[in-house]
Formats: structure tokens, C-alpha cells, sequence
């Protein structure tokens, strides 16, 4: 965070103070660009979507499908993990991440195809934040690798200096013997 603001302030400044060569032959040429396709004006109709196009239905759907593929070997995992017993099964836990990837992507492409068939316009708004959720994701996010760069950079410091002190102690006790 300490470095990242002033370098993107710093490349937000040099974006918009540099221009580039279409930019300036735009300038400089500004009676011979026109536009080459005329945009007709058309009312959309706002038709009526089905219940299963909503956006509450969707993400279950979307949410419901890759979990039950999982499901079976996430309890053995969790199983493993409170029951005290060893997890030997990496193979198929890997087929298993692989198999949720793959349902995943289906499922998400064959509900953006329902979205575009449907003529729905707007399938691509939803997913864009704006405002106040934005700013709490970046925060949030942000300080979640600022506190695991924390924990991650305070163990490395405390490790060397722990080995550092005991290298040095070690050698002042076979110092004097």
C-alpha cells in the first residue's frame, strides 16, 4: 500500500498527460474523422424474464451445482481433518478440484447462454461493483494481504533472529569451555 498509491497516482498522471498518435492525429485532423456507421436510436422492450432468470435463482444455481459435485469428498476431508485420522486420498481430491473447475465454468457459460437468449442486455452489469461495496472489497481485501504479509514477513524476522541469538549463544557456551 505504501508503494502501490503513489505509483498508481503516478501512472494515473503520465496516462492522461501523454497522448497517443491516434489521439493527436485526432486532434490535428478532426474534420476528417466522422464516424463511419450512423447509429439508429431503438426502443428495447423490457421483456418479461422467467423466475429462473432472476438473479437470486441464478446464483443458487450457480452455487448448488459445483457443491454437490464436491460434497461427498469435502465431509471425508473435514472427517479427516476433526477426526484425528489421516487424509490419504490426494489423487482423487485433485480429480475432484479439477471436476469443480470444469462444472464451474459449465455452469456459469450455460447460464450467461440463458441470459443472451433471453435477450437480457444487461447480463454483463451485474457483476461490475460500484461505490461503497467496491471501496469495502479493495479495503478488505487489501488489508488481508497486509496482514498476512504481516504474519508472513514477522515469522521469517523472528526465525532469523531467533537462529541468530542461538548461533551466538551456542558459540559463547563452547567459548569458554
Amino acid at each position: 500500500m505504501l508503494f502501490a498509491t503513489p505509483l498508481y497516482l503516478l501512472g494515473e498522471f503520465i496516462g492522461k498527460s501523454s497522448q497517443t498518435e491516434v489521439q493527436a492525429q485526432s486532434q490535428n485532423n478532426k474534420d476528417e474523422l466522422k464516424p463511419s456507421l450512423t447509429r439508429v436510436k431503438t426502443n428495447r422492450k423490457n421483456l418479461k424474464v422467467a423466475r429462473f432468470m432472476c438473479y437470486l435463482p441464478q446464483m443458487a444455481l450457480a452455487g448448488i451445482f459445483p457443491f454437490s459435485a464436491i460434497c461427498v469428498e469435502l465431509s471425508s476431508v473435514v472427517y479427516s481433518l476433526w477426526g484425528y485420522e489421516n487424509y490419504t486420498q490426494y489423487k482423487f481430491l485433485f480429480v475432484t478440484f479439477i471436476l469443480l473447475l470444469i462444472i464451474t465454468a459449465l455452469i456459469n457459460v450455460g447460464l450467461i447462454c440463458c441470459k443472451i437468449v433471453s435477450k437480457d442486455h444487461k447480463w454483463w452489469w451485474r457483476s461490475d461493483m460500484s461505490g461503497s461495496l467496491q471501496l469495502s472489497f479493495f479495503l478488505g481485501y487489501m488489508a488481508c494481504i497486509c496482514y498476512a504479509l504481516f504474519l508472513m514477513f514477522g515469522s521469517v524476522g523472528f526465525l532469523a533472529s531467533y537462529l541468530f541469538l542461538r548461533q551466538i549463544y551456542n558459540s559463547l557456551h563452547y567459548s569458554k569451555t
